[in-house]
């Protein structure tokens, strides 16, 4: 049987993630959901790109090289570089993501497609994004069967944070990462309390013109290795 679509509404989920705090927190939180597949493979509906903001190619790079930190476990404390997983980009597509402005309430999420829409109904105003996951039970596990991933299409993106005329913008890398981690299995922390992980959620302003997401910390590799 699958499982109800499983939503997850972030501010941006923003913490530092410097060497100094990050190789020395362990803390984790795991979903009861694994991706099985060795390759997962996703897609993009590009007209839903804000318009004035970033080119496809420039999201696409993004969301690549957020898929390439878990993938590779982008980390500065010299842990495990892989887990045994990869990430292929399908293409583009019409298809919208199956999130619904309820969390788990119609929520569909069998597209493995991000895209980008208004959120404002959703939550907070703050929440940049929602990822929603569509499991199967397999011999006690719940194996991600999709995953969708909805951004907010009014927030201000950029790919270099730290240039020197960033204004206020969401680093779209440090986000996709945050969400992605959900895809692979892994569970938001509260904030304040795991203050250097990438899954900390809460604080969102520190993605902006922050790239400090796009490194995981030591509690976030921890996890996805005891998933897989």
């Amino acid at each position: 049987m699958e499982s109800d679509g499983q939503a997850f509404a972030d501010d941006g989920s923003g913490v530092t993630g410097g060497v100094g705090d990050g190789c020395n927190e362990e803390s984790r939180k795991l979903l009861n959901t694994k991706v099985k597949e060795e390759t997962f493979n996703w897609r993009i509906n590009f007209s839903t790109i804000p318009e004035n903001n970033l080119s496809n190619t420039e999201v696409q790079d993004a969301f690549q090289a957020a898929h390439t930190n878990w993938t590779h476990l982008q980390n500065p404390c010299g842990l495990s570089d892989t887990f045994g997983k990869s990430v292929s980009f399908a293409g583009g597509s019409d298809a919208n993501s199956g999130v619904q402005n309820t969390p788990g309430v119609g929520d569909i999420c069998n597209h493995d497609l991000y895209d980008f829409i208004s959120l404002n109904s959703f939550g907070a105003l703050d929440n940049y994004a929602v990822t929603c996951i569509n499991g199967k039970l397999d011999q006690g596990d719940n194996i991600v069967q999709s995953a969708d991933v909805k951004y907010r299409q009014s927030t201000n993106y950029t790919i270099r944070p730290g240039d020197p005329d960033c204004n206020n913008a969401v680093d779209i890398e440090s986000l996709a990462t945050h969400e992605f981690g959900h895809v692979w299995g892994l569970d938001d922390l509260i904030q304040g309390h795991s203050p250097a992980l990438t899954m900390t959620t809460g604080g969102g302003y520190r993605i902006r013109c922050n790239s400090a997401l796009s490194s995981l910390a030591k509690g976030d590799v921890l996890g996805i290795k005891a998933k897989y």
